[in-house]
């Protein structure tokens, strides 16, 4: 049996976030992200609705997700809440560091 894989255009909610809203069997399953570092470049990252990763979609329009996106590769951090991002402090290096060994046990 066939899958259906599509995605919307991508979208830009503020403050050099991106997202690109994806499907599969016409469900919104997760949407990738794309998101400035401290340094400037690009970094992405990808975000799987289910109650068992932690990620719920609240509203669909306008976008609202819980919990926070914290980019474990540059500490980018914020949150999607009424179809636009909203910004929280970076980590530091030691703090990513701690929160990847809890997640990681």
């Amino acid at each position: 049996m066939a899958v259906d894989c599509r995605a919307d255009p991508i979208e830009d909610l503020g403050a050099g976030v991106t997202i690109e809203r994806r499907y599969l069997d016409d469900k919104f399953e997760g949407l990738a992200y794309w998101h400035p570092t401290p340094t400037g470049q690009v970094c992405q990252g990808y975000v799987y609705f289910d109650d068992d990763t932690g990620w719920k979609l609240r509203s669909e329009q306008p976008l609202t997700i819980e919990p926070s996106l914290l980019c474990l590769a540059c500490g980018h951090h914020g949150v999607i809440t009424n179809g636009r991002w909203v910004e929280a402090p970076y980590e530091s290096a030691e703090a990513l560091a701690q929160r990847i060994a809890q997640r990681t046990g």
